[in-house]
């Protein structure tokens, strides 16, 4: 199996309040999507999340990278998850949004060469994950009515924010 094409979608979708952390406020929740395509008709996605708050990273220079990354990876075995990274790291220093969005698109192509879903080829029990939510920094009385709020929409785990 070889890898013919690799695709990007930038996507931004703006959130329905600011969020903010000690680094600052947060607007739009930023993402590239990632398709893989193989010469066995197998496509694999991934996605990556850049955050210039957090890793300084942001979604043109995610794109840019792939862009950069898809040279290199065309042609290879997109289940050769050793040599895939090899050549991700020899191309380009850290860009750890981009490289992650091409090792979840590869890893979603094994799962399917396999015909199993990804959590059973990795050794996982069940399809379900339990996630969180992060309540941003506000003022107290906010904060308590946002953690309600999720609360009641079945959040078992909160995360705050607090600090500046």
């Amino acid at each position: 199996m070889k890898i013919t094409d690799i695709r990007t979608h930038m996507m931004r979708v703006p959130l329905v309040r600011p969020f903010r952390i000690s680094l600052g406020v947060i607007t739009h929740a930023v993402s590239c999507l990632v398709e893989i395509e193989t010469d066995e008709g197998i496509t694999g996605y991934g996605e990556g999340s850049p955050g210039p708050l957090i890793t300084g990273e942001n979604l043109e220079g995610t794109v840019e990278t792939i862009r950069v990354l898809k040279e290199k990876l065309v042609g290879m075995d997109p289940r050769d998850i050793e040599a895939v990274y090899t050549v991700m790291n020899r191309a380009v220093a850290y860009a750890g949004t981009a490289k992650a969005a091409i090792d979840i698109a590869c890893h979603d192509i094994i799962g399917k060469s396999c015909g199993l879903p990804l959590y059973k080829v990795l050794g996982g029990l069940s399809n379900e994950i339990e996630t969180d939510m992060t309540v941003g920094i506000d003022t107290p009385e906010v904060m308590a009515e946002r953690a309600k709020e999720h609360v009641l929409a079945g959040f078992n785990v909160i995360k705050t924010k607090v600090g500046t």
